[in-house]
């Protein structure tokens, strides 16, 4: 539970400090005779300050909350 309450406060941090995850995709427009013409698209995915607020509040609580053990 601890490992888990860290990684999602981790987690919400990385999405309040970027606002999202940004990758690029590269694409062939034409491939004629060995020649090639290519171009890279520039992608966001955006994550909410919202989504990130409450992954650090459910990390937090499974921090803070005892454990139950079963018996």
């Amino acid at each position: 539970m601890r490992f888990t309450g860290v990684l999602l406060v981790i987690v919400g941090v990385i999405a309040l400090a970027f606002g999202g995850i940004r990758y690029s995709r590269e694409h062939t427009l034409i491939d004629v005779a060995g020649l090639r013409a290519t171009t890279t698209e520039q992608k966001h995915l955006p994550l909410s300050r919202t989504f990130g607020g409450f992954v650090i509040l459910g990390g937090l609580v499974l921090l803070v909350v005892p454990r139950q053990r079963l018996a």
